[in-house]
């Protein structure tokens, strides 16, 4: 597969519902913005990019799995280990999905977890200097 040691991607306000890589060891850090991404895709990108140290995925539906794709559903969260900053803003994540990010990373990593549109604060989880 081409691009073998890209270490940072950032897309935005793209149509990439369904979305499928390849493993990427490499990838520290990826910034998917406003994307149309689903449940599925969201846990396929956290697997397939195993050494995230930045993970992006605010404003895209998260909170629900969608089976449409025939694929078996994986319903938790991977861990995340080397995951040092994470921003799930907008994500309507359910409180055991925001669990399970938080028990599947570093214990000082900073994560975004909950934000509304109807407020302007946010959640905010770990250390922020």
């Amino acid at each position: 597969s081409g691009l073998p040691s890209l270490r940072y991607v950032h897309l935005q306000s793209m149509c990439l519902t369904g979305l499928r890589i390849p493993t990427r060891p490499v990838l520290e850090s990826l910034s998917i913005t406003d994307c149309q991404l689903n449940r599925l895709d969201a846990l396929g990108l956290a697997v397939k990019c195993p050494n995230l140290r930045v993970l992006n995925l605010c404003g895209n539906f998260l909170g629900a799995e969608d089976n449409s794709s025939g694929e078996e559903p994986r319903t938790t969260w991977p861990a995340m280990a080397r995951l040092r900053v994470g921003d799930f803003r907008l994500c309507e994540l359910i409180e055991a999905d925001q669990v399970a990010i938080r028990r599947g990373v570093a214990p000082d990593a900073t994560l975004v977890l909950r934000a509304s549109l109807n407020s302007t604060t946010a959640d905010v989880d770990g250390n922020m200097a």
